[in-house]
């Protein structure tokens, strides 16, 4: 944890009442937080593009605290938002992170359950192919929650025609007085509520999509035409917007535009934006669902990524519970057939929701997440999706992403190593080395209660006796 995260939970866990849903919380359930990501590659960043991270959390998770003032009736919330983008090789690229205040009326008011809190943090990022974590920590209450993007393409900015990035919103307008809103939330002129998972509730009316083109061919009074069509469940096109002529104002334009979902039916919908600019075309397809409203709590929780969970084949889900069952459990699940290890696990993650403070749903994001990132990282070369089976894939697994990473490629003769460090938990750490130097990083000391221990290990670390031969 970073000295700044840890100097806000110190001033703010200075006063011992806290309020979530109208009473006094002493539990630890962690915070239910949805996120996506945008790219943006306008030619205009030159060599980066501008990852946008949006999310939303819900307000009664917070806990309040009464203000200090007789003369101020309202209770607030103190809320650390932070975002860490993570390379191909594993490593922390680059993070960014920010501080805000959420206030509500009174404790009745904190516990209304419909009401949602948005934001969003930024980085300039160079081309390539990334993943990321969004974290949220409720510096009244200490309770934290996260959410795992497992892919993030960046690429290159063009020299043609081009849509960028893109997302779907709640809100939009030009219309707002920048002292009494977020002005992160601010985009091209508009005050924009993003929705990050791009999922709407059957009793949504309007939604809006925000993207933005590059490279158009600007003089005076030109325009370029846009078309806008939806594919439904079924495959029934529908022309939204047949042709519409904007007109430039420059070689970037950002488009807003609104689309009636009322009375539309449940389902996935695949959007396709159309461009013309003169001689050049180019098009975008984003996709947006619809569900009912009581499926909205656990659509929030699941997302998309429970339908690739559902879609993994049983020889993956095996794999994903293999670091959470003794040998003997293991044993016997391997021994099964296919209909009896889908048994098996369906009564695994019955038997986890009813014993873990977390939902089922959470709890499979969150292996799966781990799961993704391990073989996409760590897979040895000519072994896809060997990466789980690995020693870093293995405790990545068990333990989830370090808090810090020591990584040294060369010290003199002495093979690269990583040191991940766990201070959430206590201090744990391991030490992996790259003993052949074939990036196949094996543990060689922990602190941890079972694994490897290395007394020449443990002293250096305890002394930073890293300069050695």
């Amino acid at each position: 944890m970073s000295k700044s995260v840890l100097i806000f939970l110190i001033l703010v866990l200075v006063s011992s009442t806290f309020y979530v849903s109208g009473q006094s919380i002493s539990d630890k359930a962690g915070l239910t937080v949805s996120a996506g990501a945008a790219v943006f590659n306008n030619p205009a960043y030159d060599s980066v593009a501008v990852v946008e991270f949006l999310f939303s959390i819900s307000r009664n998770q917070l806990g309040f605290l009464p203000s200090k003032t007789n003369e101020d009736s309202n209770i607030y919330a103190a809320v650390l938002a932070q975002v860490e983008i993570i390379g191909t090789e594993g490593f922390t690229v680059d993070s960014a992170n920010t501080f805000f205040i959420v206030s509500a009326r009174d404790s009745l008011d904190a516990s209304a359950d419909d009401i949602k809190v948005f934001d969003k943090l930024s980085l300039a990022v160079k081309p390539g192919v990334y993943s990321a974590r969004v974290t949220i920590v409720d510096g009244s209450s200490g309770r934290q929650g996260s959410y795992f993007l497992d892919k993030i393409i960046v690429e290159p900015p063009g020299r043609s025609l081009d849509i960028g990035g893109h997302y779907w919103a709640y809100a939009a307008t030009q219309h707002f007085d920048s002292s009494k809103i977020n002005t992160r939330l601010i985009k091209s002129g508009y005050y924009l509520l993003p929705n990050p998972l791009s999922i709407f509730s059957n009793r949504d009316t309007l939604i809006f999509l925000y993207s933005e083109i590059y490279n158009l061919m600007y003089f005076e009074n030109s325009a370029f035409e846009l078309s806008l069509k939806v594919k439904d469940k079924f495959g029934t096109v529908t022309n939204l917007i047949q042709s519409e002529r904007l007109t430039k104002s420059g070689r970037t334009a950002a488009i807003v535009k609104a689309v009636k979902i009322k009375s539309w039916p449940t389902g996935l919908y695949e959007f396709s934006l159309n461009i013309r600019d003169s001689n050049q075309i180019d098009s975008a397809n984003f996709l947006m669902r619809i569900i009912s409203t009581e499926e909205v709590r656990f659509a929030i929780k699941k997302s998309f990524r429970s339908e690739r969970f559902d879609s993994l084949s049983i020889t993956d889900r095996v794999n994903l519970v293999t670091y959470e069952l003794s040998r003997k459990q293991l044993s016997t699940l391997q021994q099964l057939t296919d209909q009896g290890k889908e048994e098996y696990l369906r009564q695994f993650w019955v038997e986890r929701k009813s014993q873990a403070s977390e939902s089922e749903l959470e709890s499979q994001a969150e292996i799966l997440s781990r799961y993704i990132f391990v073989n996409e990282r760590y897979s040895l070369p000519g072994l896809p999706n060997s990466g789980w089976k690995t020693d870093r894939g293995r405790v990545y697994m068990q333990f989830g992403q370090w808090d810090e990473l020591d990584d040294h490629q060369s010290l003199g003769n002495y093979e690269p190593f990583q040191i991940w460090h766990y201070h959430r938990l206590n201090g744990k750490l391991f030490v992996f080395q790259d003993k052949r130097g074939d990036k196949e990083y094996n543990l060689v000391h922990s602190n941890v209660s079972g694994e490897r221990y290395d007394p020449a290990w443990d002293n250096r670390i305890k002394q930073g006796l890293f300069d050695f031969d």
